[in-house]
């Protein structure tokens, strides 16, 4: 029988908030051997925003929960699964990935004084291809676990509550937000539920440009406990803007921005683009 255990700053399981201007005590869960630990702190501050856009290359969103962290590790299988902002906006591409006549002027908005940093060309929207990091100790090395394409699929009716199956943690992480000078929103943020029987995590990106389009891409993490492998599933989303507008059809004095504020009724309007599973073995 597997025992589990739930530890933090005096919270609730779901509870994992942060106090303005400092960092909380990480949030960690433990069960069958596995360990979820939730990482919240403010918002990057100027000089670490600095150091960030150098290292990346990347004029960075508004706001970047850079120390804010999703952690799962199996000390047996020396395994550890990592969401975070840094690596995901280390892969936004350098070229846009929508264009549009507004492009150009919010990216002149968004540059820094030359004498500052240097001024970067990158994708405006934030759009980021980051599934999280899997790694593997071998020989005190970190290595990568390739994912393999499979036919296997994510059993949602086996993540619903059950009679025996206990909730240790869940919460919602955000790791980025811009809202590209009030022309819309682009976010990453990151779901999650630890139960007794299952770890689920949900990484999504968000992306809606007033006029234009929105975009979704969300990443579905599953590991059984009890089991050496996981899986994830990654989707995208889009659709243009109009197409949106035409299946939610306003009334002629229904204020849009209300309407389209509702991000998981969007997503949930949105055509898959691409989609795959792939099976990462420990």
């Amino acid at each position: 029988m597997s025992t589990s255990t739930v530890s933090g700053p005096g919270q609730a399981p779901g509870a994992a908030g942060q106090v303005a201007g400092q960092a909380q005590a990480p949030i960690v869960a433990e069960c069958s051997g596995w360990t979820l630990s939730i990482y919240k702190a403010p918002i990057l501050k100027s000089d670490e925003m600095d150091k960030w856009s150098q290292e990346l290359e990347l004029t960075l969103p508004e706001m970047v929960f850079g120390n804010n962290r999703v952690e799962i590790h199996h000390q047996d299988l020396d395994v550890r699964v990592v969401f975070c902002a840094k690596e995901a906006l280390a892969l936004v591409g350098r070229a846009p990935t929508v264009e549009v006549s507004c492009a150009e002027h919010w990216q002149e908005q968004s540059k820094a004084p030359k004498d500052v940093r240097p001024v970067h060309q990158y994708d405006w929207t934030y759009t980021t291809p980051y599934n999280g990091t899997v790694t593997k100790q071998s020989g005190g090395v970190a290595t990568p676990v390739a994912g393999e394409i499979t036919d296997l699929r994510i059993d949602f009716e086996k993540l619903k509550p059950q009679p025996d199956d206990k909730m240790l943690l869940y919460d919602d992480v955000l790791l980025f937000e811009d809202e590209l000078h009030d022309n819309g929103i682009s976010a990453l943020n990151v779901r999650l539920r630890f139960t007794q029987h299952y770890i689920y995590i949900l990484q999504r990106f968000y992306l809606r440009i007033d006029h234009v389009l929105f975009r979704c891409r969300e990443v579905r993490f599953c590991i059984r406990l009890g089991d050496t492998f996981a899986l994830r599933q990654c989707t995208t989303r889009e659709m243009s803007w109009d197409a949106v507008l035409a299946v939610l059809r306003p009334l002629p004095n229904q204020n849009i921005g209300d309407l389209v504020s509702d991000a998981n009724r969007v997503v949930s309007l949105l055509p898959i683009t691409d989609e795959f599973t792939e099976l990462l073995t420990f």
